[in-house]
Parts: structure tokens; C-alpha cells; sequence
């Protein structure tokens, strides 16, 4: 990423390369259900764009089918809402939406779980998780970022070249801010949660 973003970005890159260790914290991304008291659902684990395959119908494009299992498992399901925000959405789109989405996935949620069952967790533990989760879930976009940039810069068309290499730019840098903004709040939240547990999170 470094490389392939350049100077317009080296300065976020510093700064994530200087906390990657606290971010990657596979633990509690695994347990985040467990640390939240939410129950476990199924999820699907490499939630993104090319695992998702659409087709026309009479009502515009539809879902056809999610694709590529391997790493399904029950857990939290913002480790899929996360990525597939971050990887599916400009910067902008999923600052501004990321609630609202939340809130009509778990209201999608309710209607097919029905009155009379209980659902797996409370709307106000999935706002909770998503931004536990978004620093380790955004970075594992990461890798995906310098290919896109490489595919951007193969084309011979300079317009689109530079469209598409300014969409990316706006997508890692909003998501790099982001990583730091949520990494900077979940800090005060996991302390709280560690002297109320008596351990980490």
C-alpha cells in the first residue's frame, strides 16, 4: 500500500505501521460475541465484493448467491459487516450510512427471527461491536489496496485511470482515519471492559 499510494498517504501508512500490533487482535475478534454477551451467529467470514454474485431480475439486480465458505464459523456478525462496508462502499457512503445500515440489517433481522423468538443480541450491541471491531476488520482490507491500485494503473485510458485511482485514494484514506478514530475510542471502551471483567478484550 505504501507503494503503490505514494507521498499522499505515507503519512497515515507511518502511523498505522506504528499500532498494526495492537490493532491485530485476533482474540478479541473472536470472542467479541463472548465479550459483548451476544450470541454467537453464523457468519461468513471473507464478506466482500467478489464473494457476491448478482443477476438481473424483473426488479432490477438481485442477489444470486454468496460464495466461498472456507472460513465461515459462528461468531460476531459485524466481522462480516465491517469488511463488506469497507470493501463495497466509497469512504464517504459508509461514514454517513454505517448506522442506518446497521439498524435495517437488524431490523431485516427481526422480521425473520419473528415476535416470538428471541433475538441473538440487542441493536445497541451491534453498533457496539462494529466499532470494537472496525480497526481489525478495515485492516484486513488492507492487502486488498495495492492491487487495485496496480489494476488502475495498467490501463492505457488516463480519464479512467485517474477516476478510478481517485475513488481508491478517497476509500484508504477515509478508511485509514477511520481505523485511528476507532482505535482511539475503543481504547477508553476496552479499559472499562477489562475492570469490569477482570480481562481483556
Amino acid at each position: 500500500m505504501r507503494q503503490a499510494g505514494g507521498d499522499r498517504i505515507k503519512e497515515n501508512v507511518d502511523r498505522l505501521e506504528s499500532i498494526v500490533y495492537e490493532i491485530v487482535d485476533t482474540e478479541m475478534g473472536d470472542n467479541l460475541s463472548d465479550i459483548l454477551g451476544m450470541k454467537r451467529v453464523l457468519c461468513h467470514g471473507d464478506m466482500w465484493s467478489t464473494n457476491i454474485i448478482w443477476r438481473k431480475g424483473k426488479a432490477g439486480v438481485e442477489l444470486a448467491a454468496l460464495v466461498d465458505f472456507q472460513t465461515s464459523h459462528f461468531g460476531c456478525p459485524t466481522t462480516d459487516i465491517v469488511r463488506l462496508l469497507n470493501a463495497c462502499l466509497s469512504g464517504k457512503d459508509r461514514r454517513e450510512n454505517w448506522e442506518s445500515l446497521l439498524e435495517k440489517f437488524y431490523y431485516f433481522l427481526k422480521d425473520e427471527i419473528g415476535n416470538n423468538n428471541e433475538m441473538p443480541y440487542t441493536l445497541e450491541q451491534l453498533k457496539r461491536a462494529y466499532r470494537l471491531y472496525f480497526p481489525l476488520g478495515a485492516f484486513m482490507i488492507v492487502p486488498m489496496i495495492g492491487p487495485l491500485f496496480s489494476l488502475a494503473n495498467s490501463s492505457d485510458d488516463v480519464q479512467y485511470k485517474e477516476r478510478v485511482q481517485e475513488l481508491i485514494f478517497e476509500k484508504t484514506e477515509k478508511m485509514l482515519e477511520d481505523i485511528f478514530e476507532f482505535y482511539e475510542q475503543n481504547k477508553n471502551t476496552k479499559s472499562k471492559m477489562e475492570d469490569v471483567n477482570g480481562h481483556g478484550c
